[in-house]
């Protein structure tokens, strides 16, 4: 049985004395284990039926971590037939696990169970309030004896997007408000989006540190050095004048013919492609796969890395390259069956290959990818969350050495502009944490 470090000891402690806890530990900090443990110590009463809402990548952690606990009565609620999960879900298992997705499914089937303990593992789900799964938990249990949020990034895109989580936690978190209210009478509007104004970013602030745990493994002593290397690509002049034509007029030209649109979020899609020389899905120009190449055949050649790529002809055309030259590698991304994945992730943690490429949408939670010394980014993220749950996926606070990270960013495009604001949103949530943790120490 693991032993508790000194900072789990102290979330143990936290959990154990509020009723509903809000468990906002940075990503290797043992979230999993300190919940298990907090609700294995409740009253017997208070623990019969338990429910896990989670993605479905986390679900076999929870479950391996479950068996080391010696708790054997599981029960998972994904089967692909709704009478299937219906049927599984009456079954007399202490704890059960189900998809957001799931939610969908069979919502109104599990508000019809008294449940005693309902956790949201990556609560940041329900941060949108007009989401069907936001509603969904935020609207009901509100009976249960303990209602759980687990996130290692809870402020993702906006400081507004802890309110659904406290919500959710207990109404009276943020004296009774609502997330509309609190839109409305504590924001002002500043470009397409509503900011808290600054006295209620310290009000919010104030009240996650009297109700909730904030951690991060900078304030446990663990902080594996991450070395961050932007590496800039030139964007060929056969794709210069397509670029700034599709940027200034919201057309693709595609062979004498054009495709045009009238959302700017398309628009930046086909941006995006371009500064890594793909247009409407082909690769026209290879500039960006050959860089990659060059630093795995050199910088990088004694190195196990993982390659991150947004988009699938990205790594259409990166794997075509690695066949090309014999690598050994595995990929992950959504077209990819849930069981090739589990294999893939082992194998590159037993280091049975040496190249893994991967969606981060697909590939960030619930899983462990620490075999790797180095990480490149072929192209980032827009989220906040998808990136640091993919940064993140290397990191073991037993590892000792640095992490390597790579940005192949092609200038004067998308590319940097998705690197600035990845940055700025990582700095936003630096600041709260960092007030969130003095309003922490002043209430002690």
């Amino acid at each position: 049985m693991k032993i508790f470090r000194p900072y789990q000891k102290e979330a143990f402690k936290y959990a154990r004395s509020t009723r509903h806890p809000g468990l906002f530990l940075e990503m290797r900090l043992g979230k999993t284990l300190i919940t298990i443990r907090t609700i294995k110590a409740y009253k017997k009463k208070e623990k019969q039926k338990i429910l896990i809402a989670l993605p479905s990548e986390a679900i076999p952690d929870w479950i391996d971590e479950l068996s080391e606990e010696k708790q054997h009565n599981v029960c998972t609620l994904i089967h692909p037939v709704k009478q299937k999960r219906i049927e599984l879900l009456n079954r007399n298992a202490q704890w059960n696990f189900i998809n957001y997705e799931g939610i969908r499914a069979i919502g109104k089937e599990l508000l019809e169970i008294d449940w005693n303990v309902v956790v949201l593992d990556e609560s940041v789900f329900v941060k949108n309030p007009k989401a069907q799964v936001s509603k969904f938990f935020v609207n009901n249990f509100r009976g249960v004896d303990h209602r759980w949020a687990l996130s290692g990034c809870a402020d993702p895109e906006d400081d507004l997007d802890w309110v659904q989580q406290l919500r959710w936690l207990d109404y009276e978190n943020l004296d009774g408000d609502d997330y509309w209210k609190i839109r409305n009478g504590k924001c002002k509007l500043s470009g397409f989006k509503h900011k808290l104004i600054p006295k209620y970013k310290d009000w919010l602030r104030t009240k996650i540190a009297l109700n909730c745990l904030t951690m991060k493994r900078k304030d446990v002593g663990f902080n594996q050095e991450q070395i961050h290397e932007r590496l800039f690509l030139t964007l060929p002049s056969e794709l210069k004048n397509k670029y700034k034509n599709t940027e200034d007029t919201w057309i693709l030209e595609l062979d004498g013919k054009t495709k045009d649109t009238m959302t700017s979020l398309v628009t930046n899609q086909w941006l995006k492609e371009i500064a890594s020389g793909i247009v409407d899905g082909e690769v026209i120009n290879n500039f960006k796969v050959k860089e990659l190449i060059n630093l795995l055949d050199n910088q990088l050649k004694n190195e196990q890395v993982v390659i991150w790529s947004h988009h699938r002809a990205e790594l259409k055309a990166i794997e075509k390259e690695f066949i090309k030259n014999k690598y050994s590698y595995g990929v992950i991304h959504g077209g990819i069956p849930s069981e090739q994945r589990t294999i893939t992730k082992k194998y590159f943690q037993k280091k049975k290959i040496k190249y893994l490429l991967a969606n981060p949408d697909t590939f960030k939670y619930g899983t462990n990818a620490s075999a790797a010394s180095s990480m490149i980014y072929f192209s980032i993220p827009q989220s906040l969350n998808t990136y640091i749950q993919s940064r993140d996926r290397t990191v073991d606070v037993d590892k000792e050495g640095s992490l390597l990270i790579l940005y192949l960013l092609t200038k004067d495009t998308v590319d940097e502009d998705d690197y600035n604001r990845i940055r700025q949103k990582q700095f936003r949530s630096y600041l709260n944490h960092k007030v969130i943790k003095q309003r922490t120490k002043q209430n002690d």
